[in-house]
Protein backbone atom coordinates (compact mmCIF):
# COMPACT_ATOMS: atom_id res chain seq x y z
CA UNK A 1 0.00 0.00 0.00
CA UNK A 2 1.22 3.60 -0.82
CA UNK A 3 2.35 5.51 2.36
CA UNK A 4 2.96 8.96 3.27
CA UNK A 5 4.27 10.61 6.33
CA UNK A 6 1.92 13.50 7.33
CA UNK A 7 1.25 15.18 10.36
CA UNK A 8 -1.62 16.88 11.55
CA UNK A 9 -2.86 18.69 14.62
CA UNK A 10 -6.98 18.27 14.62
CA UNK A 11 -8.48 21.58 16.27
CA UNK A 12 -11.95 21.18 17.52
CA UNK A 13 -14.09 23.99 19.22
CA UNK A 14 -16.11 22.71 21.86
CA UNK A 15 -18.66 24.18 24.31
CA UNK A 16 -19.44 21.93 26.35
CA UNK A 17 -7.50 15.42 29.43
CA UNK A 18 -3.98 10.02 31.57
CA UNK A 19 -1.98 7.45 31.45
CA UNK A 20 0.37 7.51 29.02
CA UNK A 21 3.56 5.14 28.08
CA UNK A 22 5.89 8.41 28.58
CA UNK A 23 9.49 8.29 28.80
CA UNK A 24 10.65 11.50 31.26
CA UNK A 25 14.20 12.33 31.60
CA UNK A 26 16.91 15.18 32.15
CA UNK A 27 19.36 16.04 29.03
CA UNK A 28 22.78 16.08 29.92
CA UNK A 29 23.28 18.28 26.43
CA UNK A 30 21.58 21.33 27.40
CA UNK A 31 24.38 24.28 27.37
CA UNK A 32 21.81 26.63 28.53
CA UNK A 33 20.41 25.79 32.28
CA UNK A 34 17.47 27.76 32.95
CA UNK A 35 16.80 28.98 36.54
CA UNK A 36 13.30 27.89 37.82
CA UNK A 37 11.60 31.07 39.68
CA UNK A 38 12.90 31.14 43.58
CA UNK A 39 8.96 31.14 44.01
CA UNK A 40 7.19 27.76 42.59
CA UNK A 41 3.84 28.28 42.96
CA UNK A 42 0.73 25.41 42.73
CA UNK A 43 -0.45 24.87 39.61
CA UNK A 44 -3.42 26.77 39.18
CA UNK A 45 -7.12 26.16 39.92
CA UNK A 46 -9.31 25.83 36.64
CA UNK A 47 -12.84 24.81 38.17
CA UNK A 48 -15.38 27.20 37.18
CA UNK A 49 -13.11 28.03 34.17
CA UNK A 50 -14.84 27.94 30.36
CA UNK A 51 -13.59 25.87 27.82
CA UNK A 52 -12.52 28.18 25.18
CA UNK A 53 -10.94 25.99 22.82
CA UNK A 54 -9.56 22.10 22.32
CA UNK A 55 -6.85 20.54 20.04
CA UNK A 56 -5.65 17.17 19.75
CA UNK A 57 -2.62 16.15 18.58
CA UNK A 58 -2.33 13.42 15.84
CA UNK A 59 0.18 11.78 13.86
CA UNK A 60 -0.75 10.71 10.69
CA UNK A 61 1.47 7.14 10.39
CA UNK A 62 -0.16 5.61 6.85
CA UNK A 63 -2.86 6.73 4.95
CA UNK A 64 -5.53 5.57 6.62
CA UNK A 65 -3.90 5.05 10.40
CA UNK A 66 -3.82 8.11 12.98
CA UNK A 67 -2.43 7.78 16.38
CA UNK A 68 -4.00 10.31 18.96
CA UNK A 69 -0.91 10.95 21.79
CA UNK A 70 -3.00 13.82 24.01
CA UNK A 71 -4.99 17.07 23.84
CA UNK A 72 -4.40 20.73 24.63
CA UNK A 73 -7.43 22.62 26.40
CA UNK A 74 -7.61 26.43 26.30
CA UNK A 75 -9.28 27.68 29.28
CA UNK A 76 -10.79 31.45 30.06
CA UNK A 77 -11.45 33.09 33.09
CA UNK A 78 -15.12 33.75 33.53
CA UNK A 79 -14.83 36.74 35.68
CA UNK A 80 -11.75 38.36 33.69
CA UNK A 81 -11.89 37.15 29.90
CA UNK A 82 -8.41 38.74 28.91
CA UNK A 83 -6.97 35.68 31.32
CA UNK A 84 -6.72 32.14 30.06
CA UNK A 85 -4.59 29.13 30.71
CA UNK A 86 -3.78 26.40 28.70
CA UNK A 87 -3.46 22.86 29.98
CA UNK A 88 -1.38 20.05 28.00
CA UNK A 89 -3.09 16.73 28.52
CA UNK A 90 -1.40 13.18 27.36
CA UNK A 91 -3.09 10.12 27.30
CA UNK A 92 -2.52 6.30 26.50
CA UNK A 93 -1.69 6.68 22.71
CA UNK A 94 -4.94 5.15 21.22
CA UNK A 95 -4.00 4.42 17.26
CA UNK A 96 -7.07 4.11 15.16
CA UNK A 97 -7.45 2.77 11.72
CA UNK A 98 -10.08 3.54 9.15
CA UNK A 99 -9.48 0.46 7.07
CA UNK A 100 -11.99 -2.48 6.78
CA UNK A 101 -9.88 -5.39 5.07
CA UNK A 102 -9.87 -9.40 5.60
CA UNK A 103 -6.40 -9.69 5.93
CA UNK A 104 -5.87 -7.12 9.00
CA UNK A 105 -5.25 -10.33 12.05
CA UNK A 106 -2.30 -8.21 12.70
CA UNK A 107 -3.38 -4.46 12.46
CA UNK A 108 -6.59 -4.96 14.43
CA UNK A 109 -4.07 -6.33 17.53
CA UNK A 110 -2.36 -3.08 17.19
CA UNK A 111 -4.63 -0.32 16.16
CA UNK A 112 -8.79 0.12 16.72
CA UNK A 113 -10.21 -0.23 14.12
CA UNK A 114 -13.58 1.82 13.57
CA UNK A 115 -16.40 2.12 10.73
CA UNK A 116 -18.14 5.12 11.95
CA UNK A 117 -17.09 8.85 12.97
CA UNK A 118 -19.20 8.52 16.15
CA UNK A 119 -17.05 5.63 17.40
CA UNK A 120 -13.76 6.97 17.11
CA UNK A 121 -15.59 10.15 18.75
CA UNK A 122 -16.85 8.12 21.36
CA UNK A 123 -13.17 6.33 22.19
CA UNK A 124 -11.40 9.59 21.98
CA UNK A 125 -14.35 11.12 24.74
CA UNK A 126 -13.44 7.93 26.71
CA UNK A 127 -9.84 8.25 26.67
CA UNK A 128 -9.45 11.84 27.17
CA UNK A 129 -11.19 11.78 30.40
CA UNK A 130 -8.21 9.53 31.69
CA UNK A 131 -5.66 12.18 30.60
CA UNK A 132 -3.30 14.20 32.92
CA UNK A 133 -2.03 16.99 32.64
CA UNK A 134 1.35 17.53 31.69
CA UNK A 135 1.89 22.04 31.38
CA UNK A 136 0.22 24.86 32.15
CA UNK A 137 0.50 27.95 30.51
CA UNK A 138 -1.25 31.32 31.64
CA UNK A 139 -1.36 34.52 30.44
CA UNK A 140 -3.22 37.65 29.95
CA UNK A 141 -4.03 40.03 26.83
CA UNK A 142 -4.47 43.65 26.28
CA UNK A 143 -5.66 45.49 22.81
CA UNK A 144 -2.91 46.56 20.50
CA UNK A 145 -3.30 50.30 20.36
CA UNK A 146 -2.07 50.19 16.77
CA UNK A 147 -3.93 47.35 15.65
CA UNK A 148 -6.94 46.57 17.86
CA UNK A 149 -5.68 42.88 17.88
CA UNK A 150 -4.66 41.12 21.06
CA UNK A 151 -1.59 41.57 22.27
CA UNK A 152 0.10 39.83 25.57
CA UNK A 153 0.30 41.77 28.48
CA UNK A 154 2.98 41.23 30.98
CA UNK A 155 4.42 37.81 31.75
CA UNK A 156 3.20 34.63 30.87
CA UNK A 157 3.46 31.81 33.24
CA UNK A 158 4.69 28.14 32.65
CA UNK A 159 4.09 24.71 35.32
CA UNK A 160 6.27 21.89 33.27
CA UNK A 161 5.75 18.57 35.61
CA UNK A 162 9.27 17.23 36.19
CA UNK A 163 10.61 13.62 35.68
CA UNK A 164 9.96 13.11 40.19
CA UNK A 165 6.34 14.27 39.79
CA UNK A 166 6.92 17.41 41.40
CA UNK A 167 5.73 20.67 39.30
CA UNK A 168 8.56 23.02 37.97
CA UNK A 169 7.13 26.84 38.15
CA UNK A 170 9.03 29.32 35.32
CA UNK A 171 8.45 32.94 33.62
CA UNK A 172 8.37 33.67 29.73
CA UNK A 173 9.98 30.38 28.81
CA UNK A 174 8.86 28.84 25.72
CA UNK A 175 7.90 25.01 26.00
CA UNK A 176 9.62 23.23 23.11
CA UNK A 177 8.36 20.39 21.17
CA UNK A 178 9.68 17.95 18.94
CA UNK A 179 7.96 15.01 16.60
CA UNK A 180 10.08 11.79 17.26
CA UNK A 181 10.25 9.11 14.27
CA UNK A 182 10.75 5.73 14.12
CA UNK A 183 12.39 3.49 11.37
CA UNK A 184 9.86 0.89 10.40
CA UNK A 185 11.44 -0.28 7.08
CA UNK A 186 13.08 -3.39 8.36
CA UNK A 187 16.51 -2.76 6.76
CA UNK A 188 15.62 -0.20 5.00
CA UNK A 189 14.61 3.47 5.17
CA UNK A 190 10.76 4.11 6.26
CA UNK A 191 10.49 6.86 8.90
CA UNK A 192 7.47 7.65 10.21
CA UNK A 193 6.03 9.84 12.90
CA UNK A 194 6.27 8.31 16.73
CA UNK A 195 5.84 10.34 19.38
CA UNK A 196 6.06 13.90 20.94
CA UNK A 197 8.87 15.72 22.78
CA UNK A 198 7.62 18.51 25.28
CA UNK A 199 10.84 20.76 27.16
CA UNK A 200 11.79 23.57 28.96
CA UNK A 201 15.16 24.14 29.20
CA UNK A 202 16.73 20.64 30.61
CA UNK A 203 13.57 19.14 31.47
CA UNK A 204 11.49 16.95 29.14
CA UNK A 205 9.11 14.32 28.67
CA UNK A 206 8.21 12.03 25.24
CA UNK A 207 4.57 10.58 24.94
CA UNK A 208 5.20 8.05 21.83
CA UNK A 209 3.54 4.55 20.54
CA UNK A 210 5.97 1.56 21.77
CA UNK A 211 8.49 0.99 18.84
CA UNK A 212 7.40 -3.07 18.82
CA UNK A 213 3.70 -1.97 18.29
CA UNK A 214 4.50 0.14 15.12
CA UNK A 215 6.58 -2.64 13.62
CA UNK A 216 3.44 -4.79 13.99
CA UNK A 217 1.05 -2.53 13.18
CA UNK A 218 3.27 -1.90 9.57
CA UNK A 219 3.76 -5.56 9.44
CA UNK A 220 -0.11 -6.40 9.19
CA UNK A 221 -0.94 -3.85 7.33
CA UNK A 222 1.30 -5.40 4.11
Amino acid sequence: MKRFITLTVVFFSLCCPYWARADTAQSVAGQNQLVVSQSNPSTPDISGWVIFNVSRTALNISDLTVAYLGLEVTYINPVNPREFIRVTYRHIPLVISKQNKPNVRLLAEMATVFYTKKEEQDRLLEISKKSDPLIYTRWQTKDNPRTGQDMLDGDFDVWFLSPRGDWKFFKNQEVETEFMTENVGNGKPHNVFSGMKYQVGDIYHIVRIDRNDLLKLFQGDK
